[in-house]
């Protein structure tokens, strides 16, 4: 078999397309094991038609796998939904930031790992469950507060706790079906940054750090680019070499839309060879070696 990687991770995809706009009850995580450990039974005695069967197996173990993942995607407060709707009732959220905060206009929106939820009468430990969070900006001073919020940051948000929206239409954008897939099940929404208790998280050494300092660095080349480019194309520069969006003309966006050519303006190899090229420039200039950039560079991919 030529290419064995690229068939797999196909028939993975296929697998798990499948199992994305379909159901099967009896396929669990223990009928994918017993089918990937047939595949493994096939493989080792060579049996006739061996290959097809086992690409049909293969299908049915993404299929199981993606099954049972999405089975055990639910929400901590599920005990409480089984005996009253808290959807709409006034919640205190503690968590920490878990992405960056999106600035647009008088709107504040980012994602909080929750570690717990308050009514008025009790709390809920919700373990590291992902809220979204929308924040409406009551001043246009509260829109420098917000941007400077990280990723890392502690916060205490007292807020509305909301329902994501379904779709309303036949055909439109399921909002709550995408939150879900993103292992979201539960927005808040606030009015005004004084709803907002921040606490800016300690230098340590961790993922989180990391990305902190990633989202530290976009920052940083956004603003060089204000100043390099004009403000017409900076908008496009940005979305073309680090993947920013916010400042590109929404016409300009419907141009590329209507021409095919959205990816450009997406995190694609270019913003990975981009970032892939400032990254060897560095390493050399301090004198390492190729092997040993290549080996940070591969690390750092997923960055």
């Amino acid at each position: 078999m030529k290419r064995p990687i690229v068939i797999g991770c196909c028939l993975w995809i296929t697998g798990y397309v499948l199992a994305l706009y379909s159901h099967l009850p009896w396929l669990s995580l223990t009928t994918s094991a017993l089918m990937l450990a047939a595949i493994v039974v096939i493989r080792l005695l060579r049996l006739p038609a061996g290959q097809p069967l086992c690409a049909l197996l293969l299908v049915g173990v993404a299929y199981g796998y993606f099954q049972w993942t999405d089975q055990r995607n639910v929400t901590a407060l599920l005990p409480l939904t089984q005996q009253e709707n808290p959807d709409g009732r006034e919640v205190t959220l503690r968590g920490r930031f878990s992405s960056p905060v999106t600035v647009d206009g008088d709107r504040a929106s980012f994602t909080v790992e929750a570690e717990s939820v308050r009514f008025q009468d009790r709390a809920f430990p919700l373990g590291g469950e992902s809220v979204q969070v929308s924040l409406r900006l009551l001043a246009q001073a509260q829109q420098e507060v917000a941007s400077a919020w990280r990723r890392g940051d502690a916060l205490t948000l007292t807020g509305t706790l909301r329902s994501p929206s379904p779709a309303r239409n036949f055909g439109g954008f399921d909002y709550r079906r995408y939150l879900r897939l993103h292992h979201t099940h539960w927005q808040v929404v606030a009015k005004g940054v004084d709803q907002a208790q921040v606490q800016p998280a300690a230098a340590s050494v961790s993922v989180t750090q990391l990305l902190r300092w990633n989202d530290m660095l976009r920052d940083n080349l956004s603003r060089r680019m204000d100043l390099i480019f004009p403000a017409p194309q900076a908008g496009f520069m940005k979305s073309m070499l680090i993947g920013l969006t916010d400042d590109l003309d929404p016409e300009r966006f419907q141009q590329f839309s209507e021409l095919g050519l959205t990816h450009i303006l997406a995190i694609s190899g270019l913003n990975v060879a981009v970032f892939l090229g400032v990254c060897f420039w560095g390493m050399h200039r301090l004198k390492l070696t190729k092997e040993t950039y290549l080996r940070i560079c591969f690390w750092l991919l997923p960055l």
